[in-house]
């Protein structure tokens, strides 16, 4: 919960979408859970999603900078 305060938004929400392939990657190390298309096709979006959120730029980089004198 500190780094979520702390860090920026992009970074936190990686994070967060990281956690279930983290924990599925696990249960499939450990035989508890099992890999199919439908988990693979839900990774490829999360990194997809991931990839889409770190290359958009902010709006601050998008509004036009004033010209100083």
């Amino acid at each position: 919960m500190t780094a979520q305060r702390l860090l920026r938004p992009t970074v936190v929400s990686m994070y967060n979408y990281m956690q279930p392939i983290v924990a599925s990657t696990v249960a499939i190390i450990l035989g508890i859970g099992t890999f199919n298309l439908e988990k693979g096709i839900a990774v490829a979006l999360v990194f997809l999603g991931v990839y889409i959120v770190t290359q958009s730029k902010s709006r601050k980089d998008l509004e036009p900078h004033p010209k100083e004198p």
